[in-house]
This record gives structure tokens, C-alpha cells and sequence, in this order.
């Protein structure tokens, strides 16, 4: 469940966070006696079922449940800010779309070109409130 190099802006996904979990070998700051300083802890609530699939896939990944649920709420943070991968690899995709079209369009058809950058951008005021 490493997520290092995914482009996460978030710390906890790095590799060797020094994060102690059943059976791993501890090569972090806490195997020399740091303490973790860049964290707060927050306590939360959970619905038994969701506090025993996060334990479960927890254990299934050999990592800690508070690990879990830090790189749970960095995804969740991530997809509603619209910066996860999948938003890149829309927003990439839609921009390349727009470009090969309106390629298309300046070379087969340049004189329509110029009327659909206007209706374009008289529909962006009129549904969205700016262009």
C-alpha cells in the first residue's frame, strides 16, 4: 500500500515513515528512540464494521491501522481537492481532447473556427458564470 513517488503531498506515504507494525523490522526514528513530531493525534469514532475492515485490511497490508487510516484520509483529502491521479488523468485527457479538436477544426474547418471559440465562451458565461 506504499504510495511513495505517487505524488502525494502528504509525509505519511513516504517509504520508511519509521511506523511500527506487527512483524515489521523497525529501521525508522522509532527503532533509535525518536518520538514522531510532525503528527497530532486525533481520537475518532468508528462504527464497529468500519473499525474491523480498517483493522483487517490493516493486518492484510502488514501495516499499522493508524497508518491506514492516515493514507485513508490523505486519499479522501487528495480526491476532494481534485488533485488525486484520476482527476490528473481526466483534466490530462480533456485538455488533450480540446487540442486535437480544435486542431481539427483550425485545419478543416477555419472558418467556422472563430464562431465556435465565441459560442464556446458565451456558454461558459451563460452555465457557468465566467469564462
Amino acid at each position: 500500500m506504499n504510495t511513495a513517488g505517487s505524488g502525494s503531498r502528504f509525509p505519511c506515504q513516504a517509504i520508511g515513515d519509521g511506523l511500527k507494525h506487527p512483524g515489521a523490522i523497525s529501521t525508522g526514528p522509532f527503532s533509535k528512540g525518536l518520538v514522531m513530531t510532525e503528527t497530532v493525534l486525533i481520537s475518532v469514532r468508528l462504527p464497529g464494521p468500519i473499525a474491523e475492515a480498517a483493522n483487517a485490511a490493516a493486518v492484510s497490508r502488514n501495516i499499522s491501522r493508524s497508518k491506514l487510516l492516515r493514507i485513508a484520509i490523505e486519499r479522501f483529502i487528495d480526491d476532494i481537492s481534485g488533485s488525486s491521479e484520476q482527476d490528473r488523468r481526466r483534466q490530462f485527457s480533456s485538455e488533450y481532447t480540446f487540442l486535437a479538436l480544435d486542431l481539427i477544426v483550425q485545419r478543416e474547418y477555419p472558418e467556422v473556427h472563430t464562431e465556435l471559440l465565441t459560442e464556446a465562451e458565451r456558454r461558459m458565461e451563460a452555465f457557468h458564470g465566467g469564462a
